[in-house]
């Protein structure tokens, strides 16, 4: 005798699809934060004057708002993204390094990995001085590769 399917019954062919696609909603899902949370800046930032940054270290004021950290260090102020390389995290100065929240990665000050997971350096914006203060490009990036060009960091 045959077992006729009823219109509520799955093939198990629309059973797999189905699992599947809710396999991949529910992974989406954990990511949607990240995702929601990465901003990409594309405005020039004004980040005062050079006498805000009167002594050596990490300045994060910025990083949660515009995912910017501004760096002095052996006379010289450059500005590297806040955003982790690992996960897209945004990161945080401590003690005179930047550190992951997410994974625990730590970056030196000049944002390069000295902990992983991350293992790529943080990219570095344009960066100049314009009527006194302290103008950031973001639109305009460079890998360590570039980062002894002019426009990466401001040299006092």
């Amino acid at each position: 005798m045959e077992n006729p399917m009823s219109a509520n019954d799955l093939s198990r062919r629309q059973f797999i699809q189905t699992a599947a696609a809710t396999a991949c909603a529910c992974a989406l899902c954990g990511a949607l934060p990240a995702l929601a949370d990465e901003k990409v800046p594309t405005t020039p930032l004004d980040a005062g004057k050079l006498a805000d940054y009167a002594s050596d270290g990490v300045y994060d004021q910025f990083a949660k708002s515009r995912h910017i950290l501004i760096v002095r260090h052996e006379n010289r102020i450059y500005a590297p993204t806040a955003v982790c390389t690992h996960k897209h995290c945004v990161v945080r100065a401590k003690d005179q390094i930047i550190i992951c929240p997410c994974h625990n990665s730590r970056y030196d000050v000049d944002g390069v990995p000295t902990r992983g997971p991350a293992k790529k350096p943080l990219i570095r914006y344009s960066i100049q001085i314009q009527d006194g203060h302290i103008i950031i490009d973001p639109t305009q990036t460079f890998d360590q590769s570039k980062w002894s060009e002019p426009r990466a960091f401001i040299a006092f």
